[in-house]
C-alpha cells in the first residue's frame, strides 16, 4: 500500500509523506471516535494492555472494557494467562467486555493454547483459522441486527489475512454472520449477573468505513445497557457524492444544465432498464422524512417511481418531474429500524413522459419514542393530563405538555387515544432526546496489545498527536483519557 506519491523535481525525486494516511498502529483511535460518535454517555480511557496485566488498572473501575488484539496470534500471544485469568474474574464479576482479532480462536484452540479459556470464558467454539469473505451482516434478532459491513479493503485500516470462523458455544448466540453464512461474531449475556461479551473474529478497526463501526459500536453499547444519546440525524445525498453514497446502473447521462446547488443531475429515459440508488445508515429505531430534489421540466416523467426501502418494507410512490423544481419535495415519514438503507428511482417502472431524473435525496432522521400521555410528567396519566390534552387541543407546532402524546406536534384525536389506553397506568418520566440530565456517567476502557512490530511508545505518540491524551492522575484508575474538545483542532 502507498504511503506517499513520488514527485520529479529539480533536486530529483521526492516523496511526498502524508503522516494522517500513514499506518500509525493505533487502533486505539477508530474505537474512540466510535464510541465518541455513537451518543454513547460515557467517559473514555485508553490503557495498555500490559497495565492490566500488571495490576496498575482494575477492569472492575469501568462500566466495560473494549478489548484490540489485531491481528496477534501464537507468536505475540493474544491474552497471557495473567490477562485470561484478569477477564476471567471481570466477567464473573458482571462486568462487559467487547473483544476483537483475526487470531483468537486459532490461537486459543487451532494451536490448543488454551481452548478452555476461549470456549467457557469467551463462550466461543473454533471453526477454522480462515475465510475468504470480507463482509458481515447482522444476524436476524439479534444484537447487530440490520447491520451491514465490510473490512479489510482499500480504506481499511490494514488488510486481514485470515479472519477467524468462530460458532457460538456455552449459552452466547450468533451477532454477525460473514457473507457465506458462517459465523464472524457472538455475544453472551448472563442473566444471573448481567454479565455481557460481544467477542468479534476479525480486527474492528479493519470495518472500512466510520459510519459502519459507529453504528456496530452504538449497538455493543446498548446491548451492555450503556446511556445512549440519540440526536437528530440529517443526510443530504447528492449523485455528484459517487459511491457508496449514491450509485446507479444503467446508461445515465449528464446534462449541462446544473442540478442540485449548482452541481450535476443525472438523466436518462422513461422506461429504460436503470435505477439510481441513494444509501443512508440508521444507527437507531428512528422516524425519518424523506425528500426529493430534482430540476422540473417539461419532457420529465409525470410518474417517477421511487422505492424507500425502510428495513421492514419497500414502499412505493411516483412523483410528477414537471412541476415542484429545484426545491425539496416530501414523500412523506417514515418508520426506520437500524441498518443500511435506500432510495432508489426505477427508470423501468417510470412512465408519462420522456425522461427521469436522479438528483439529491435529502433523509431527517429523529429517534422514535414511545407515546406517553403524562403531559405533566408525574410519572402517572390520570384527569391532570386529560385536562392538558383538552386545553390544548387543536395546537400546531405544540409540546408534550400541551398533550401532544405521538410528539406529531398537533395536539388531536390520535392524542387523546393515547391518553385513553394509559389511563390509570404509571408510567416513567418522557424521553429527553438531545440532552438528558445525566445522573452518572459510565466509563469505557480501551485495552490494546501491540498489533504488529512497532515500539509501544512510537503508538503512544502516535496517538497523542492525533488525539490530544490527558492525564488521568487517580490512583484508582492509571490510564489515558481523551480530550474530545481538541479533537478538530488537530484536523480528524
Amino acid at each position: 500500500r502507498t504511503q506517499g506519491v513520488q514527485q520529479a523535481t529539480s533536486l530529483g525525486t521526492v516523496r511526498r509523506v502524508r503522516p494522517n494516511d500513514m499506518n500509525s498502529f493505533a487502533y486505539v483511535v477508530e474505537h474512540a471516535a466510535a464510541i465518541a460518535a455513537s451518543g454513547a454517555d460515557v467517559q473514555i480511557d485508553g490503557v495498555s494492555n500490559e497495565r492490566v496485566a500488571g495490576g496498575e488498572v482494575a477492569l472492575a473501575d469501568y462500566d466495560a472494557v473494549i478489548w484490540l488484539l489485531g491481528e496477534e496470534s501464537t507468536a505475540d500471544q493474544t491474552f497471557s494467562l495473567a490477562e485470561q485469568s484478569i477477564v476471567a474474574d471481570y466477567l464473573a464479576s458482571g462486568g462487559r467486555l467487547m473483544a476483537s482479532g483475526a487470531e483468537i480462536g486459532y490461537e486459543f484452540v487451532g494451536q490448543n493454547v488454551g481452548p478452555e479459556f476461549f470456549q467457557t470464558t469467551l463462550h466461543a467454539s473454533y471453526v477454522r483459522d480462515s475465510t475468504s469473505a470480507r463482509t458481515a451482516s447482522g444476524a436476524a434478532g439479534s444484537v447487530f441486527a440490520g447491520a451491514a459491513l465490510s473490512f479489510g479493503g482499500p480504506n481499511a485500516a490494514y488488510p486481514v489475512e485470515t479472519p477467524d470462523v468462530i460458532a457460538p458455544a456455552a449459552g452466547a448466540e450468533a451477532a454477525l454472520l460473514y457473507g457465506d453464512g458462517a459465523t464472524a461474531a457472538i455475544t453472551w449475556a448472563d442473566v444471573e449477573s448481567d454479565a455481557r461479551l460481544v467477542l468479534m473474529a476479525f480486527p474492528f478497526e479493519t470495518i472500512d468505513t466510520a459510519s459502519q463501526r459507529e453504528l456496530l459500536m452504538r449497538q455493543t453499547l446498548e446491548f451492555f445497557g450503556l446511556p445512549i444519546v440519540y440526536e437528530p440525524i440529517e443526510y443530504v445525498l447528492d449523485n455528484d457524492h459517487g459511491a457508496p453514497e449514491y450509485v446507479e446502473t444503467g446508461a445515465w447521462n449528464t446534462p449541462t444544465s446544473s442540478g442540485y446547488e449548482g452541481g450535476t443531475y443525472r438523466f436518462i429515459q422513461a422506461g429504460s432498464a436503470a435505477t439510481a440508488k441513494w444509501s443512508f445508515d440508521v444507527p437507531y429505531v428512528a422516524r425519518g422524512e424523506v425528500l426529493l430534489h430534482y430540476p422540473a421540466g417539461g419532457n420529465r416523467a409525470t410518474d417517477a417511481v421511487f422505492r424507500v426501502d425502510t428495513g421492514d418494507v419497500v414502499e412505493t410512490f411516483t412523483v410528477n418531474q414537471r412541476v415542484n423544481g429545484s426545491q425539496w419535495v416530501s414523500l412523506g415519514s417514515f418508520d426506520f429500524v437500524p441498518g443500511a438503507h435506500s432510495v432508489m428511482l426505477d427508470a423501468a417502472a417510470s412512465t408519462g413522459g420522456s425522461i427521469v431524473v436522479a438528483d439529491a435525496v435529502r433523509v431527517v432522521l429523529t429517534p422514535a419514542i414511545d407515546p406517553s400521555a403524562d403531559f405533566n410528567a408525574d410519572d402517572v396519566v390520570d384527569g391532570n393530563d386529560f385536562l392538558a390534552w383538552q386545553r390544548g387541543l387543536g395546537s400546531v407546532s405544540a409540546s408534550a405538555s400541551q398533550g401532544d402524546s405521538d410528539r406529531d406536534q398537533d395536539v388531536d384525536a390520535d392524542d387523546l387515544a393515547v391518553w385513553m389506553g394509559q389511563f390509570g397506568q404509571a408510567t416513567t418520566p418522557l424521553l429527553q432526546v438531545a440532552a438528558p440530565q445525566v445522573v452518572a456517567v459510565a466509563s469505557v476502557a480501551v485495552a490494546s496489545d501491540d498489533v504488529a512490530a512497532v515500539d509501544s511508545q512510537d503508538a503512544a505518540m502516535a496517538l497523542w498527536q492525533a488525539w490530544e491524551f490527558l492525564h488521568d492522575d487517580t490512583a484508582s484508575r492509571p490510564a489515558r483519557r481523551w480530550n474530545w474538545a481538541r479533537r478538530d483542532a488537530w484536523g480528524n
